[in-house]
């Protein structure tokens, strides 16, 4: 709590230089704690969030933004087109699985697991990945329970990438 209260503090003040790196100190508290309470409440564990680490790794953010000092690129622009694509390809494979057209919400799958790669969005990706491999397999069964999973995954990427961006600024 001593870590939020100070990144909150640096927030309110507007200086966020040390932002990145009491964030950082965040998460690992977080990890600590997450593991005391899975130890304490074992039945619990299964129902548990995933590690924010699990969600996004920085790091292919890091690359891309060594291309905007090249120019004619834009991180943020990159970001905002996911944002705005992401939606319009999950509803896509969900009428593609409608019609069990398993090729086409593959190829929808592949392509968001593509970019949530490249922003690092790891569980996204992850999970983008086995509905491809539904897709390119042929298999219908328990698509849409992973494409619901993929919306979920969607969201709370959005949310931490986002956030990680405010941080950055």
């Amino acid at each position: 709590s001593e870590l939020c209260q100070q990144l909150e503090a640096i927030g309110k003040g507007g200086i966020l230089d040390s932002a990145p790196t009491i964030f950082e100190g965040v998460q690992q508290e977080y990890g600590r704690v997450e593991k005391a309470l899975r130890a304490f409440y074992p039945d619990e564990a299964a129902e548990a969030p995933p590690h924010l680490e699990d969600i996004f790794d920085p790091s292919p953010l890091e690359d891309l933004k060594s291309l905007e000092e090249l120019g004619d690129f834009s991180l943020q622009d990159t970001i905002d087109l996911f944002f705005d694509d992401v939606p319009k390809r999950l509803k896509a494979a969900h009428s593609a699985m409608k019609e069990s057209d398993t090729e086409t919400w593959g190829r929808e799958a592949h392509t968001i697991k593509s970019s949530a790669r490249d922003l690092g969005g790891k569980q996204l990706a992850e999970t983008c990945q086995k509905l491809e491999t539904l897709g390119k397999e042929g298999i219908n069964e328990g698509a849409l329970d992973l494409l619901e999973k993929v919306q979920e995954e969607f969201r709370a990427f959005k949310s931490v990438l986002r956030d990680y961006l405010k941080a950055q600024s």
